[in-house]
């Protein structure tokens, strides 16, 4: 694990390369707890992870609020912040909800200067650990980039065909004009 500061610094904007990126975290939990609601029904723990003057939201498990973890170093999975969103709803045993981790959305309903993106914990908190979620690698990746490579060869016989071409018919109409014989107009 490489800590935060090496790959991410506040304010930054969350990049591709810092998706499914594994970091190492010294700070400690806000006393803010969110409940995010998922489309399958689960319902997951979200508190902000205070580092420095600014705090990372950190998916700290499943299920319903627990106490504040006294953890001061974790280890997490960066993900980009979610689409879409609502803001907060009201509290609820504590715990305010919504639908979407989208860091956009919830920058005005926290008091923390949030990072762009979110963690999933990989060190226990007192609850159940979320899976962090499959790095998007599939085998139609390569087979897009081996396309790619090959339009650029086919673009470049293409133009050298047309060149041969046209320089091919240049000297083919020369040597008509060449050929043809003298013909007298004046007469």
């Amino acid at each position: 694990m490489v800590p935060l500061a090496d790959v991410w610094r506040p304010g930054q904007a969350f990049t591709s390369d810092l998706k499914d990126q594994r970091v190492s975290l010294r700070g400690r939990f806000a006393d803010d707890d969110l409940r995010v609601t998922r489309d399958d029904g689960s319902t997951w723990l979200v508190t902000p992870f205070v580092i420095g003057d600014h705090a990372l939201l950190v998916v700290r498990g499943e299920g319903e609020r627990a106490p504040v973890s006294d953890v001061t170093e974790l280890d997490v999975v960066l993900e980009p912040s979610e689409p879409g969103g609502r803001a907060l709803g009201p509290e609820r045993d504590g715990v305010r909800t919504t639908d979407a981790i989208s860091v956009p959305v919830l920058i005005n309903d926290l008091p923390q200067r949030l990072y762009g993106g979110y963690g999933v914990a990989l060190t226990s908190t007192g609850l159940p650990l979320v899976d962090p979620p499959e790095p998007d690698v599939s085998w139609t990746v390569g087979l897009r980039n081996l396309a790619y490579a090959l339009q650029w060869w086919v673009f470049a016989a293409f133009a050298a065909f047309m060149w041969w071409r046209m320089a091919s018919e240049q000297v083919a109409a020369r040597d008509v004009i060449r050929n043809e014989p003298y013909m007298d107009r004046s007469e």
